[in-house]
């Protein structure tokens, strides 16, 4: 939701958030060289956070439908950007300590986890005579 007094809000109609959001979404399929949101933003001279903010503001709108292909639009991005991410990995083309920090902070990526759990039993034998003073 918008700050009051936010000059930002009142720039960016539903339209024109709309066709800002194909023009990066154009942008990023024609660049695979983009493996980074703020990458995309730089390359449009916005601010990284643009992409979120619109997706944030576009809940007060009344066209639900703008909103819907706004949300949509960001969904798909991430797509991309985050395949490409693993696929560079894989591939060895980009560094595997950054690639994967990247999918992990950005993406959720986490570690398969493996815990293994031994139990022993443990037993004592006391004689009688042992537990005489």
């Amino acid at each position: 939701m918008a700050k009051i007094g936010n000059k930002s809000a009142q720039k960016w109609t539903p339209a024109k958030s709309l066709k800002f959001m194909t023009d990066s979404f154009k942008l990023l399929e024609e660049s695979p060289e983009i493996m980074f949101i703020g990458s995309l933003a730089v390359r449009m001279k916005k601010e990284k956070n643009i992409f979120n903010y619109l997706v944030e503001a576009s809940d007060d709108w009344d066209d639900k439908t703008v909103s819907g292909s706004i949300k949509t639009i960001k969904n798909r991005m991430n797509t991309i950007i985050e395949s490409r991410l693993a696929e560079n990995g894989l591939a060895g083309v980009t560094n595997p300590a950054l690639t994967i920090f990247c999918l992990k902070n950005n993406f959720k990526w986490q570690d398969k986890t493996h815990s293994e759990v031994q139990s022993s039993v443990i037993s004592i034998n006391v004689d009688k005579e042992d537990l005489k003073v």
